[in-house]
C-alpha cells in the first residue's frame, strides 16, 4: 500500500547512480510519510510483475490509496530532470 516510491534498479552506472541518488535526496525529506524502496533487478521478484518493470530503472509513484499515479523510466538526463521534479513534488501522493 501507499504511498511508496519504489525503485527498479539495474546496473551501477554513473547515471543510474544518478538516479539513486536523487531517491535516497526525496527519502531524507519524506522518508517520515511516504515508504521509499531501491530494488535491485531479480527475475524471482513478485514486484516485478506486479508493476510489469520491462525497463531499469524504473521508479514508480504509488499514492495513499496503493494506485500507481506515475512511473519514470530510463536514466538520461531528460529523465533524471524529470524524475528531480517529480521527487521534488511528492506532497500530492499523501493526500490523492
Amino acid at each position: 500500500t501507499g504511498p511508496a516510491v519504489i525503485l527498479f534498479r539495474g546496473d551501477n552506472s554513473p547515471s543510474c547512480r544518478v538516479i539513486h541518488r536523487l531517491v535516497d535526496e526525496a527519502e531524507q525529506r519524506y522518508g517520515g510519510q511516504i515508504t521509499f524502496r531501491q530494488l535491485d533487478w531479480s527475475a524471482d521478484n513478485p514486484l516485478i510483475e506486479r508493476y510489469q518493470v520491462r525497463f531499469l530503472p524504473t521508479v514508480v509513484l504509488i499514492d495513499h490509496k496503493g494506485k500507481e499515479v506515475g512511473r519514470i523510466m530510463g536514466e538520461s538526463p531528460a529523465v533524471q530532470a524529470r524524475l528531480k521534479d517529480a521527487l521534488a513534488r511528492l506532497d500530492p501522493l499523501l493526500t490523492q
